[in-house]
């Protein structure tokens, strides 16, 4: 059985395709509302000038890694925002299909109806995780 090895992608590849993810929150408003704006660029570390597509996920630590497939505690909601891109939820209040506006950004609003932390963890192509800084709500 061959040996799979991650390469790095062709010169041609790399160029307008998801390779980073960044995040940038909002602060909390009366609404126990968060927005993270999540900025796509390529390999070079462009932003992104096209369309793309990545998974989210909302997760409740810093790693970004899913223990569980419901979250306990607090209820949480997750939407696009009306902002940048779409989303479009696959699991409940856990995992969405993000499809990123025509400059690679995403939005993503959590409201969380009480205080144990948030992290938004992008999936990206190649399979890593690019994880938000914690979202906490009063």
């Amino acid at each position: 059985m061959p040996i799979l090895r991650h390469t790095n992608p062709a010169p041609a590849e790399r160029s307008n395709r998801p390779f980073r993810a960044t995040h940038t929150l909002t602060t909390e408003t009366a609404a126990q509302r968060r927005i993270d704006v999540i900025q796509l660029s390529d390999y070079y570390g462009n932003n992104l000038t096209t369309r793309a597509s990545v998974m989210v996920q909302l997760s409740t630590r810093s790693d970004g890694f899913m223990t569980t497939a419901t979250i306990a505690g607090a209820s949480a909601a997750v939407d696009n925002g009306g902002t940048y891109g779409a989303l479009s939820q696959l699991s409940a209040h856990r995992t969405y299909w993000g499809s990123a506006d025509t400059l690679g950004r995403l939005s993503v609003r959590v409201r969380a109806t009480a205080t144990p932390s948030r992290f938004i963890a992008v999936i990206l192509p190649d399979g890593r995780l690019s994880v938000s800084a914690s979202m906490s709500f009063a």
